[in-house]
């Protein structure tokens, strides 16, 4: 406890002293979180920084299960992230958490998958990135709905293997994306793309679960000349 408690202090004077050096970042990206305390370091963040692109991932739980570490505190506290966000970017289960609905996993249709969209843009205000969607034609999807924008389904074939992080891949490449100024709907394609090909040559390779997958070969898919700066 003494450690992560050292952990959160600098982390909070880190961004105190971003904050004396007149430091702007452009953009700020918040994935799994440990406690609902680590909830009000990304808050935190947000107020010092109001014009940057907000991105946040609410890391609750998958294939139908929370994770053991969530507890209803943090729940709680990742929803009012999401309703500060510009972006947000749930899977499934996650999505049911964020409406208050019981986290299942189960095959959706593409109508059903929109309507899912369009429930949580409803509640939060935000750009909707929904992840992992098992569709009923035995495709999967990820899919994007823009704040006053059209919602687009991006349909993909399922890879064999489950590894765990690919999620927080897709998120971090996504943001980046948008961080280098790309269109969303090119980040989203992109980051897809760059997930799908690790996995699949993680399986090719036929390492361990547990060792996440091999992304360093396709690192040069998500390569831009625009940089930003991205906390």
């Amino acid at each position: 406890m003494p450690a992560r408690m050292n952990t959160f202090a600098f982390a909070c004077a880190a961004l105190e002293h971003y904050e004396s050096l007149g430091v702007r970042f452009d953009g700020i990206y918040s994935g799994y979180l440990g406690d609902a305390a680590c909830a009000d370091l990304v808050q935190r963040a947000y107020e010092q920084h109001p014009h940057a692109l907000k991105i946040a991932d609410p890391v609750l739980g998958d294939h139908g299960r929370l994770y053991r570490s969530v507890t209803p505190q943090l729940a709680q506290r990742m929803q009012q992230l999401c309703c500060m966000a510009d972006y947000i970017t749930p899977n499934v289960t996650e999505s049911a958490l964020l409406l208050d609905e019981a986290p299942v996993q189960a095959l959706m249709t593409k109508p059903q998958a929109l309507e899912r969209m369009q429930q949580l843009q409803r509640r939060f205000q935000a750009s909707v990135v929904l992840t992992g969607i098992e569709l009923a034609s035995g495709e999967c999807a990820n899919g994007l709905l823009l704040r006053g924008g059209a919602p687009l389904l991006l349909e993909y074939q399922p890879q064999p293997g489950a590894y765990p992080g690919t999620g927080d891949l897709f998120a971090a490449a996504f943001a980046g994306g948008l961080l280098r100024g790309q269109p969303a709907q090119k980040s989203l394609v992109m980051a897809a793309a760059f997930v799908q090909t690790s996995v699949a040559r993680t399986y090719e390779r036929q390492t361990q679960a547990r060792f996440g997958v091999h992304y360093e070969q396709q690192l040069f898919m998500l390569s831009q000349q625009k940089e930003s700066r991205l906390f």
